[in-house]
């Protein structure tokens, strides 16, 4: 809120993603076993997604919500045309589809996968977390579950 508050005039893109998938990103990047990592810091990182979710809620409640657009990451990775040009559309620019693919040089960074949006990594957690672990995430990060994703 206090930083949109201070640009009136700014779009704010928000992608947000499954805390599922965050926390498992977080998980990964630890060092840890999944097991230590789970114990140890499970809580505190759902703390730590909330607290961003509810930077956003925020600034939704403080009238700031027409600046802001919610894009939720697995959405986009499975129908990249379309919310690439709601991004756009949204900033006030013209789109074209070749923005969607990236130069040979990304793929230097560990996080690019390919040379496009992929929806190849967006359940890595599946495999990962046991479903008692998914359900104490989905339960303790409830209040947003909007953006909970599930394939059908």
């Amino acid at each position: 809120s206090q930083v949109l508050a201070k640009v009136p005039d700014v779009p704010c893109i928000v992608i947000v993603r499954d805390p599922r998938a965050v926390l498992w990103s977080w998980a990964k990047r630890s060092g840890l076993g999944v097991q230590k990592w789970v114990k140890e810091h499970l809580d505190s990182h759902c703390e730590r997604y909330l607290s961003y979710a509810n930077g956003w809620k925020e600034a939704v409640e403080n009238g700031l919500g027409d600046q802001i657009l919610l894009i939720q990451y697995e959405s986009l990775c499975i129908n990249p045309v379309d919310n690439a040009r709601k991004i756009f559309e949204f900033i006030g620019l013209e789109f074209d589809n070749s923005y969607l693919h990236f130069q040979e040089e990304s793929k230097k960074f560990d996080n690019v996968y390919n040379d496009t949006v992929s929806s190849s990594y967006i359940n890595e957690y599946k495999d990962k977390f046991s479903q008692e672990t998914c359900t104490q995430i989905l339960d303790k990060t409830a209040e947003f579950q909007d953006w909970f994703f599930n394939i059908n």
